[in-house]
């Protein structure tokens, strides 16, 4: 269940005014990549040690966080503020490894990396700040477009960039702690709630359906439409 929520739990702390269009992103990581500069035997060793490396980190969170789900309490801020900053500094430095491959070897796709390695690096954009996903997210959409990166990867990555913009999410992703209650789950507000099974369904979001996604995480979420 937690494997879930600390994949897509974002504080409403983190929500702010909207500073940029997704399609305004600026593209510095597009340059052209310096190919003859990658040794692909290395570079798909390192990308193998990302998804541990990122997880590492986030599981002592995610223990904090299921234990305090369970019992209807708030996670000790001091723990999980020296946590986070862990969390943080693991993060800055894997961020730099993507950008030194991308610059050098251009993003990792299926046909020269494997399945793992684009999925990982798309976990770690998933990861960072509103810059860096806005920096990333046309070379992952390019990615997506050439069928080198599945497209719920990117619909996350949209989703919660408009959550961080103050926007409303498309795809049903992201789900915060209440402002009062933290520990009372809520999904974030959802454009065209009509169509959002639909929107889920192209994305190949697994379920595709917002109330079986949400059972999943645990029956504290809260979200209207499911309740009914």
């Amino acid at each position: 269940m937690l494997a879930l929520l600390g994949a897509f739990f974002i504080s409403t702390a983190n929500a702010q005014t909207p500073v940029a269009a997704i399609s305004g992103a600026p593209k510095e990581a597009a340059s052209a990549p310096n190919k003859t500069a990658c040794d692909w035997y290395a570079e798909v060793k390192r990308t193998n040690t990302w998804f541990q490396r990122d997880q590492a980190v986030r599981e002592p969170i995610g223990r904090l966080h299921q234990q305090a789900y369970e019992r209807g309490e708030v996670v000790d801020p001091v723990l999980i503020k020296q946590l986070e900053q862990t969390m943080t500094d693991t993060d800055r430095l894997l961020q730099a490894e993507l950008d030194d491959l991308v610059r050098r070897c251009g993003w990792p796709t299926t046909t020269e990396f494997g399945d793992k390695a684009p999925q990982y690096a798309a976990m770690l954009v998933q990861h960072a700040e509103l810059e860096y996903q806005l920096r990333y997210f046309p070379l992952m959409k390019a990615a997506v477009d050439s069928n080198e990166l599945p497209g719920r990867f990117l619909a996350t990555l949209e989703d919660r960039i408009r959550m961080r913009q103050g926007l409303p999410q498309i795809y049903g992703t992201q789900i915060v702690g209440g402002k009062d209650k933290p520990a009372e789950l809520q999904l974030w507000p959802v454009e065209d709630e009509d169509h959002l099974d639909e929107r889920r369904a192209k994305a190949g979001m697994v379920p595709v359906s917002i109330c079986a996604y949400l059972g999943l995480i645990g029956p504290k979420v809260s979200y209207a439409r499911c309740a009914l």
